[in-house]
Order: C-alpha cells, then structure tokens, then sequence
C-alpha cells in the first residue's frame, strides 16, 4: 500500500527548505511559502521613486498611498478585550498597514497592529516613513492617505469638514471638495489591491488559530497578492 506523504514534504521538496519536525505542519508550509515569496515585496531607492513623480497630474509630488486593513479575530480569552476591540468596526481584530505606489504595486506592509488603534497611531508605530528614515523617501514627495492619518509630510491628506466650512467663501470650499474628491479617485489603486488580497478567505473570516500565526499568514497573502498583480494586473 503506497505511503500517504503531506503536501508539506513536496513544498520542502521543491523550495528547498527543511522545517523542524518539532513545527506543525500547515505553519510549515505557510513558512515555507513566506520564505520563497517574501521578496515580492520590497522598498524601492531613491531613483526608482524620483521617476514616479508626475504620474498623476492632479497630484504631481504623490508617488503612492498608505491606508489601513483589519482582519477580524476571536475575542480574546486571556489578554484583556479592549486592546483588540475596534469602536470603529464593533469587533476584535488586528491591523495591517500597506504601501502602494503610484503604478498599484505593494511597496511595504506591516501588520500586527492592536485593534483599539486608530491609523495615526498605527502610523507613528510602524517603520518610519520619510527623508532620511527607515523607508527612505525623496525631498518633497508625498503619499496619499485618508482623513484618519496626520496631515503633515510625507502624507497628503483630504481637507476635514471644519476646515471647510472655515473657508471664506464657496470657490474655496468647492476646490476644497475638488481636491478631496480627486485624492479619492486616486486612493482606488489601493483599494483594489484590498480586494485582490480579500480573495485569500483568511484574510476575511474570522481568525479562529493561534493568533500568533496570523501576522506571518497575512504577510503571505499580501507576498502572493503583489506576485498576482506583477504578473497579471495593470491596476
């Protein structure tokens, strides 16, 4: 009778990757995929950002967008609720932040984030973003974000409705909204690569495994979803 063999031991087989026998099995395969396809996402160089300005004429300094997704959880048994309970959304998750640029492509994730965070908070805590910094950026370049980020550099970020009805007359306020809703159009590119990654039903459904697990299997999702979109997709 012919040996049953797990679908483990071909993706160790064929990556070239032997996981410790100590590892469960399915997180062995996720491990293994994580390290063959964790290069599909990387931060470009100066130069390669340069050369995205004056893609969107409306925009010409913005060379991608940053925004925010969660991926809902269990409620949590031994830390405390509250931590992971979005007031937002009405229930527990964790956050991913993401990067695009402005061609549609994954530039940088980072998840993991507590549920009870808002995306300003979100934003201070993960790699820091700008001339200079961790994640490097050309002098005067900008991404765009949504009212729930901090409005300074390197984010652009839409005018808040006090700020518009502070404005002097109706012209002001009519090129206000003009700029919002043009920032808008522009943010789709990430929406869609939301929508690719919600194709992975983990991403979607309830979270119901270790928890620990969860960021590694999202950063999977994210790795395959820009390798989908390189090979198939002008966003």
């Amino acid at each position: 009778m012919a040996q049953k063999i797990h679908p483990c031991t071909y993706f160790s087989s064929y990556f070239r990757y032997q996981p410790s026998n100590r590892i469960c099995p399915y997180l062995s395969g996720v491990i293994i995929l994580w390290r063959h396809f964790h290069a599909q996402v990387s931060w470009p160089g100066i130069r390669e950002w340069e050369q995205m300005r004056n893609k969107w004429p409306e925009f010409p300094s913005a060379v991608g967008c940053i925004d925010v997704t969660p991926h809902e959880i269990q409620i949590p048994s031994t830390e405390p609720q509250r931590e992971f309970y979005s007031g937002h959304r009405h229930f527990h998750l964790l956050n991913t932040q993401l990067i695009c640029d402005n061609e549609g492509h994954i530039r940088f994730l980072q998840t993991g984030f507590l549920g009870r965070m808002h995306d300003s908070q979100t934003f201070r805590l993960m790699e820091p973003v700008g001339p200079g910094r961790a994640l490097d950026l050309p002098v005067g370049v900008v991404l765009l974000a949504d009212k729930g980020y901090p409005d300074h550099p390197p984010l652009l970020t839409p005018f808040r409705q006090a700020q518009i009805r502070r404005m002097r007359n109706n012209r002001e306020r009519r090129t206000a909204r003009k700029f919002n809703f043009e920032l808008s159009r522009k943010r789709v590119k990430v929406e869609h690569i939301f929508k690719h990654l919600k194709d992975y039903k983990c991403t979607t459904f309830i979270w119901r495994h270790p928890r620990w697990m969860l960021p590694m299997v999202i950063e999977l999702c994210i790795f395959l979803t820009e390798r989908h979109i390189s090979l198939f997709e002008e966003i």
